[in-house]
This record gives C-alpha cells, structure tokens and sequence, in this order.
C-alpha cells in the first residue's frame, strides 16, 4: 500500500511539473515543412531563414481564422516570398503573423484579413492594379 501511494505522488508529481513548463519549452520542432496551399500552388517553410514561400501558378486557397497550414508556424515567419504565377492571397492567409519584416510579392488581389495584424513590414511594394478585400491589413 505504502509503494502505491509512493508512486502515485512520483506520477503526480511529474504531471503537475509538465502542466507549469512554458509553452516554450515544449516549442514545435524546428524544422522545415511544405504542402499545397491552391489547386496548383505549394508552399515551403525554411525555418533556418524563418521563410514561407508560395509557389505556382493560380489562386490560393481561402482559409477561415488560424486554419492556414502554416499555422502552426505563424509566430516564427519573418519573410514571406510570394513567386510570379500566384495570381491571388486567400483570406486570412497571413493574418498574425507580427513577426513578417519583409514581403515579397506579385499578385493580383488580396483576401480578406490577408495580411490582417501583419505590423512589423517596415515596407513593402505591390503592382499597380491589386485588388484588396475588407481588413486586408
């Protein structure tokens, strides 16, 4: 009886002590990751340089809040490169990300929330004709 109490505690203990550790510390591994993000665009995360690039050709896929693939990667997103052939942003593709410091683009519109809360992009240019939706930034 005394051994099973003495274990319960052991294991009670390690839980409490893994229910305080930061966040943080149990960060998502830093690697880098890829996936489709359109019917004929892809994307790339390399986290050494903190980059997501979409490449391809066509419009991106609309994302309702937080369910982008790149999610899980938001915080860490320094720089986004957007290559020549994605016509469109979908909607909320990089909303908060605060890190972005640096935007890249060619495209032709932008979704709603699209870049919503993105404020640390010192600056940035686009083409003559984009079209922005509702809260774009």
């Amino acid at each position: 009886m005394k051994r099973t109490k003495r274990i319960l505690c052991i294991v009670l203990s390690v839980i409490m002590l893994l229910t305080i550790l930061p966040i943080n510390s149990m960060a998502i591994p830093k690697m880098d990751l890829g996936g489709t993000c359109g019917d004929n665009l892809e994307w790339y995360y390399k986290h050494d340089t903190r980059t997501l690039t979409i490449y391809g050709k066509g419009p991106m896929y609309d994302y309702d809040f937080h369910q982008t693939p790149w999610y899980v990667r938001y915080l860490y997103i320094e720089n986004i490169v957007v290559k020549s052939g994605v016509t469109s942003i979908g909607n909320y593709a990089f909303e908060n990300c605060r890190q972005l410091q640096h935007l890249e683009a060619t495209f032709v519109s932008v979704g709603k929330y699209g870049f919503h809360r993105c404020k640390n992009i010192p600056s940035f240019t686009f083409g003559r004709n984009v079209i922005w939706e509702d809260n774009s930034f």
